[in-house]
């Protein structure tokens, strides 16, 4: 066990294994919490997996519509240029793809809240509905700690482009220095 956590990278454990812990813990899943606690290897497993759904949900659903609403729509050729001075910056920046990193972290748990919410919404005994009960202590908190990451992944994703801009005006006035 100790080998196989060994071998999983930082961005593995952040991005899929954790927030896969955390949402087997949520949804209060107990046959894959017991399973977890009896075969912690299929455990893992079974957490990376969730985890791993969880990181897809976000990057491919959350975070289209979640960098829209931060930042207005983006044109394919400011995508594109947008990506280009990224990976031209990393280079020369290794911590930006740790920041990017923690950014990527924070985009699950979004994922991992919404997933949270839906499964509330869909299993709830809408029968028994009481206006009071949206605002009980849990809503509260899953809606707390989604906008804290939300909120958490607009300044990650601030930091980081302000780093890109550092380096492009770097390398534009080392540019201009040399003519």
């Amino acid at each position: 066990m100790k080998d196989l956590l060994s071998k999983i990278s930082s961005y593995d454990l952040f991005n899929n294994l954790f927030p896969g812990v955390i949402l087997i813990a949520l949804l209060r899943d107990y046959e894959l919490a017991q399973l977890a606690i009896d075969k912690p290897v299929m455990g893992v497993f079974i957490a990376y997996g969730v985890g791993m759904l969880a990181s897809r949900v976000g990057s491919l659903i959350i975070s289209p519509p979640l960098i829209r609403l931060l930042y207005g729509k983006q044109s394919k050729e400011e995508k594109q240029t947008g990506y280009k001075n990224y990976v031209l910056a990393s280079k020369n920046d290794s911590n930006i793809v740790i920041f990017n990193e923690k950014n990527n972290t924070f985009r699950t748990l979004i994922a991992a809240m919404m997933i949270v919410s839906c499964e509330k919404l869909f299993l709830y005994d809408w029968s028994s509905f009481k206006l009071c009960q949206i605002w009980s202590p849990t809503p509260l908190l899953i809606l707390f700690i989604t906008g804290l990451f939300v909120a958490s992944f607009k300044k990650q994703s601030d930091y980081i482009q302000k780093r890109i801009e550092i380096y492009l005006e770097t390398q534009s006035n080392e540019k201009n220095s040399n003519i």
